[in-house]
């Protein structure tokens, strides 16, 4: 295992965080493979198993108590300018503020100036809640965005709900306001 890097060049060989603290079957892992370059070629891949995210709020100074266990699967590929970002992940067993859930699954991808999600939220078996989204945005590793957001170019979203409380909205609305 090892973690090398520069100025510009991160590399990461057979890299694993792993804790058996709560047991045998809650293994939490992070592994990492490959290479992020701010002014090259990159390719790197991580996976996150069984992440407890309980305390990840609290060090992040994230306003609203959130937990559950993290699953996820990214690969960054390209070069520097123009990177492409490919992602799955799965948040299960949790809860947002007050709101227990099932599960949060979801595919986020970047290519081309284009973020695209595709998120489904389950608080039981019954409800859910949908958003998919095609966002024009520059995500550039080698240089400052002049902006992050394409103020000029389309957007999609669209959202979906079947049985979802509307107050499980209102933490989201005062971030916004904020």
């Amino acid at each position: 295992m090892s973690l090398r890097w520069d100025k510009d060049t991160y590399q990461f060989q057979n890299f694993l965080l792993q804790s058996t603290a709560a047991g045998l079957g809650n293994v939490q892992e992070i592994r990492a493979e490959g290479i992020i370059s701010l002014d090259g070629k990159k390719n790197f891949n991580l996976q996150i198993s069984n992440l407890k995210l309980h305390n990840w709020g609290q060090t992040f100074k994230y306003p609203i108590p959130f937990d559950g266990r993290l699953s996820m699967d990214l690969q960054l590929q390209g070069e520097a300018m123009q990177p492409e970002i490919s992602s799955t992940f799965t948040i299960l067993d949790g809860h947002y503020n007050q709101f227990p859930f099932q599960r949060i699954t979801g595919k986020i991808d970047y290519q081309n100036e284009r973020l695209r999600s595709d998120i489904a939220f389950r608080r039981t078996d019954l409800d859910s809640l949908t958003f998919s989204a095609s966002l024009p945005v520059q995500l550039s590793f080698s240089q400052p965005a002049d902006t992050f957001f394409y103020l000029q170019k389309p957007l999609e979203i669209r959202m979906h709900t079947d049985h979802i409380p509307l107050t499980l909205l209102e933490p989201f609305v005062l971030i916004i306001r904020k």
